[in-house]
């Protein structure tokens, strides 16, 4: 009798762990679908804050066009504050190889750097 019900607690364990593991990759999906702008206007296009293309992957690196409004942003583009030993240019403004193009609001007069804006990116945003 025990032998039984130790198989039913096992048959039981092994279906709740595969029902949440079938959930768990649905709303996984719909979270990855849903980053790739699929309610705009061209099905597909690349939302704010995501990388379009990054020339360091070669052809593999084109990702897609921005979403209408959007337009893309240098990725590697940062701003480094002025110190003892600078690096960048005059403005702070230092450049990492291999980020890519990243899709953005720039234009927008909000400086969002959640999508990657700062002002060596997007000036216009940014001051």
């Amino acid at each position: 009798m025990n032998k039984n019900l130790l198989w039913f607690v096992v048959i039981i364990l092994i279906l709740i762990l595969g029902i949440y593991g079938f959930v768990y990759v649905r709303q996984r999906f719909a979270a990855d679908s849903a980053q790739v702008g699929n309610n705009s206007s061209v099905p597909g296009c690349i939302v704010a804050g995501k990388i379009s293309k990054n020339a360091s992957m070669g052809p593999k690196g084109n990702f897609g066009t921005c979403c209408a409004g959007l337009k893309e942003i240098n990725a590697g583009l940062s701003y480094q504050e002025p110190g003892p030993d600078p690096i960048g240019d005059k403005n702070g403004c230092v450049s990492k190889m291999g980020s890519g193009l990243v899709c953005s609001n720039c234009g927008d007069h909000i400086c969002n750097a959640s999508t990657g804006e700062n002002k060596c990116n997007c000036a216009e945003d940014c001051k």
